[in-house]
């Protein structure tokens, strides 16, 4: 960025907006002229106004308490500098 020739730029797909200031409202103004107007990528298609299929699950509202966890069979230890094996 050292060799650039103003202080700031508003780059948009091979087009370069030279800025002495850091003026936002010439920024938007250059991204809604060419903004996506020179886009070499293609676009996401816009969101459906569908609702969500029902078939996806939706989770309930909180797990329940009643099973109470498991013991484990040692207590865990410190953590050691050293790292752990791993499993073979």
């Amino acid at each position: 960025f050292d060799k650039m020739s103003t202080p700031f730029q508003a780059i948009v797909w091979d087009r370069v907006l030279p800025l002495q200031t850091l003026d936002q409202a010439q920024i938007l103004a250059y991204w809604q002229q060419w903004g996506e107007r020179t886009n070499p990528e293609a676009q996401c298609a816009p969101p459906s106004s569908r609702p969500a299929p029902s078939s996806i699950a939706v989770p309930s509202a909180a797990p329940s308490s009643s099973a109470a966890p498991s013991p484990s069979k040692a207590p865990s230890k410190a953590p050691s500098a050293a790292p752990s094996p791993s499993p073979s």
